[in-house]
């Protein structure tokens, strides 16, 4: 009857690539807490499981309805960085790279050695044409564990290598 474990079995689905069993435990979440921000940011991840392409005009709603979602979360609790990422990642994903490096350079104050942090926040930073974007893209490449944020950030790397 606890609202937090089922969000973390409904993450630990969603992570495994299991969208319907981490909706089935999201669901088990709502009943106890509906309101909860962990539960709403759960709710807008799941929204998003499909929805990862820059620009995928498909997902557009999705988009804007987990950005509402999110947005009210962190009214509730600002502080909820899992929160802060993901509308980050939103608006990186939507186009916005101006909005979404000043979401993820909050999130990388707290938690700089995250690969996936660096990344996206050096992705933001080259669509802005930001000199510094080598430097959290490079930080993303040495830090990261999986091959998969190694080669993203080492594409990233030889994207500002590349003469426009």
């Amino acid at each position: 009857q606890d609202a937090h474990s089922w969000v973390d079995v409904s993450r630990a689905y969603l992570a495994s690539d299991r969208a319907d069993l981490a909706a089935a435990a999201l669901s088990k979440a709502q009943s106890i807490a509906p309101n909860a921000s962990r539960v709403r940011i759960q709710q807008a991840s799941i929204i998003l499981h499909n929805c990862w392409l820059p620009g995928e005009r498909a997902c557009n709603a999705d988009w804007r309805h987990a950005s509402d979602i999110i947005h009210e979360a962190l009214a509730e609790d600002p502080e909820r960085l899992s929160g802060v990422y993901l509308l980050g990642l939103v608006d990186l994903y939507r186009g916005r790279p101006d909005l979404a490096a000043n979401y993820l350079k909050v999130v990388h104050r707290y938690a700089p050695w995250v690969p996936r942090v660096n990344y996206h926040l050096g992705e933001c930073l080259r669509l802005l044409g930001d000199s510094r974007a080598r430097i959290y893209l490079r930080n993303a490449r040495n830090l990261a564990q999986e091959p998969a944020w190694r080669s993203a950030a080492e594409a990233s790397l030889a994207l500002l290598d590349t003469p426009s």
